[in-house]
């Protein structure tokens, strides 16, 4: 247990100004309160899409950050993540140490070596679940929140735009429901050759046959079926307005991306969707929807994450882990070519 203030090096990612990612070492001094507990980090998880837009300076400044960051205005330098595992090394003098010293949790942090925490905004990770697979809850947890918001119904054709983490997860999810037809849309040809090992009933298609498909407001001449339900993860406005354009009438359309500043143009708005009657819907998993949280709370939708991650074992998804110290160099190709990965962790084994 901790009383007293304690210094260690604290090494973390810190996005300075727009495309300038630094590797931050400062003295982090702590005493931790009754409880808080303080986590060694021995992975994070970049969060590709998100963190883009910090890099490239897409965020608004008029949104606020989440409650990781207490919901304070935007503002450069900031540090920015929210995927990290490691195990507990100190506890506070309420905090249970026959409990909690040296468990293996998962938190939601930026990208550092060390987390100063309530203990009750920890999650622990089940003992049958290894640390490179927990990573993934974040994303296996929006995966589920897009299936709950989309809803699809037996019988449905469903159109997936964007196969990066996310999109993956969710086609996963998908590819056990009753539907019709299960496609999924993505201009990578690595990404699509990952879909195509994960989700055995979907079929992999690139932008440029949705662009050739005649569609009209009920289906197509090709073999891209018309959408009752499309899911757009891809963060590319193009995509977008062809997932608009591929539902079909009454249908539904569940925009998972954040596009930040980026600009905007939905020519499908001005033409297709005038008549037909489709439904936008906005998907964000920080909190339960309205109309589900009678019945669901966050700690229900984890436990399904949990169950989802052991059947699937999505470690299989990381394209590479590096060291902490290379972060600069990692985003600055993640921004030349954000699609040429699919998921990239940092690792802090060699940190004090």
């Amino acid at each position: 247990m901790s009383s007293h203030s304690v210094n260690k090096e604290l090494v973390r990612v810190r996005f300075l100004r727009p495309f300038d990612a630094s590797v931050e070492r400062c003295n982090l001094s702590y005493s931790l309160s009754d409880n808080q507990v303080l986590v060694k980090t021995i992975f994070s998880g970049i969060s590709t899409g998100t963190e883009l837009l910090f890099y490239r300076g897409l965020v608004p400044e008029s949104v606020e950050t989440d409650a990781i960051f207490a919901r304070e205005p935007f503002s450069y330098p900031i540090s920015y993540g929210y995927a990290v595992v490691g195990t507990v090394a100190e506890v506070g003098k309420r905090v249970d140490s026959h409990t909690w010293l040296h468990r293996r949790v998962f938190c939601f942090s930026p990208h550092q070596n060390y987390v100063v925490i309530e203990v009750d905004q920890l999650i622990c990770i089940p003992e049958n679940i290894e640390l490179q697979d927990a990573i993934f809850l974040p994303w296996m947890e929006t995966a589920i929140c897009l299936v709950h918001d989309g809803a699809p119904l037996v019988g449905d054709n469903v159109v997936v735009f964007g196969q990066g983490v996310v999109g993956l997860l969710l086609s996963f999810l998908l590819s056990s429901f009753p539907l019709t037809s299960l496609s999924t849309v993505e201009k990578s040809c690595s990404r699509r050759e990952v879909a195509r090992s994960l989700g055995k009933n979907a079929q992999v298609y690139c932008p440029q046959q949705v662009e050739q498909a005649n569609f009209s407001l009920y289906g197509s001449d090709q073999g891209l079926q018309k959408a009752d339900v499309s899911f757009e993860v891809s963060g590319s406005v193009e995509a977008l307005n062809q997932a608009i354009l591929c539902t079909r009438y009454d249908g539904k359309v569940v925009v998972g991306s954040w596009f930040g500043k980026q600009s905007i143009s939905l020519p499908a708005i001005g033409s297709y969707y005038h008549r037909s009657h489709l439904t936008l819907i906005s998907s964000q998993v920080s909190f339960i929807p309205p109309h589900l949280s009678g019945r669901w709370d966050k700690k229900r939708r984890f436990e399904v994450a949990w169950h989802f991650i052991r059947k699937l074992q999505p470690s299989r998804l990381i394209s590479k882990v590096v060291k902490i110290d290379e972060a600069s160099e990692v985003y600055r190709q993640m921004d030349e070519n954000p699609d040429h990965c699919v998921q990239i962790l940092f690792s802090y084994e060699h940190t004090t």
